[in-house]
């Protein structure tokens, strides 16, 4: 299939889109009220255009029981050389090719729609499961859905994430003292017969040996549940790291070690509340706005050396200049 659809192809695509993306929101045959223990598993696995944060999704596969699902999405950019190499996807002649064998591909919004509908036949809401999925799959699966403007519907058919390398090494407890790898090849030669074992990268057959790794490790539902995130403590807690990372940045010139100023910013101060409280209190504002008493520990630190560094640098005639105006 052409990378370049034309006008025709693109209003239509766009009018099945409208029209499946409706019937999702206004069709739910899922129950919102189920516990997680009574979710439905789906193992899935994504391959990207390359491992930075920024690269694209082109295959999005999952299972669930005897069902599967795989689909190839086509990117705005070329596959990396090294993507390439490990998944055997290639674009050439804007054709998708897969080990030299051209497949269909969708938008990244059709395909995102098809993966909704396969969780939707599920008939309850799903706990995804993927094996790294805490630093691969689960973030960039959630910016697919954000990118697309499927959020909402996506959290219609999905109550949390685990990561089964997270979840492996709970449960194998001797493998991980022993250091052994987790890695999905790894395991699968340790506890898979050989005929289960199935080309690595590419979604759909690290789908199916994950998932045989999930039933053969896994016994205990219950063990998974509770290494599984919420998908709004997920999103949340990319909300608060996205602040943190906001509220270090500002607090780059403090004569601090990089560890007190990430605890500064991950209790939610930046540089301008450290102003404000230094124009409003001085040295005794610092001190109390650092040290309240949260839980029974200091909110940051009490340390007088720590807060009168602050103090210092807050009082130099540069930054005085920069304190904010009150009316």
């Amino acid at each position: 299939m052409s990378l370049s659809p034309g006008g025709y192809t693109k209003n239509f695509r766009k009018r099945k889109q409208d029209c499946r993306s409706h019937e999702l929101e206004h069709k739910k045959t899922v129950p919102y009220n189920v516990e997680m223990k009574d979710c439905k598993i789906v193992v899935f696995d994504i391959e990207t255009t390359g491992l930075a944060k920024t690269d694209e999704i082109v295959q999005i596969a999952a299972a669930c029981g005897d069902k599967s699902f795989d689909t190839y999405i086509v990117p705005k950019k070329n596959m990396s050389e090294a993507a390439s190499g490990v998944t055997g996807i290639q674009i050439v002649k804007n054709e998708m090719l897969v080990n030299k064998k051209a497949v269909i591909t969708v938008t990244p919004r059709e395909g995102f729609i098809s993966f909704l509908h396969f969780l939707k036949f599920m008939e309850k809401p799903c706990i995804l499961v993927a094996h790294n999925g805490n630093s691969f799959d689960i973030p960039r699966i959630l910016e697919l859905a954000k990118s697309v403007n499927l959020m909402k519907e996506f959290m219609m058919f999905v109550k949390g994430a685990c990561d089964s390398l997270h979840l492996f090494k709970c449960i194998l407890i001797d493998r991980k003292k022993e250091k052994l790898s987790f890695k999905q090849s790894d395991l699968a030669i340790k506890y898979l017969d050989k005929h289960d074992v199935k080309n690595a990268h590419n979604a759909l057959n690290d789908v199916l040996v994950s998932q045989k790794l999930l039933n053969k490790i896994c016994k205990d539902k219950t063990i998974l549940v509770e290494n599984t995130k919420s998908i709004e403590f997920i999103l949340s807690s990319k909300a608060r790291l996205q602040k943190t990372k906001e509220c270090k940045q500002s607090l780059l010139n403090l004569k601090l070690s990089n560890q007190m100023k990430g605890k500064i910013a991950k209790a939610g101060i930046n540089k301008a509340i450290l102003q404000e409280a230094f124009k409003t209190g001085g040295l005794a504002g610092l001190t109390i706005l650092l040290g309240e008493n949260v839980n029974n520990k200091p909110r940051v630190t009490t340390n007088k050396k720590i807060i009168k560094s602050i103090h210092d640098y807050l009082a130099e005639p540069n930054e005085t200049s920069k304190l904010p105006v009150t009316s």
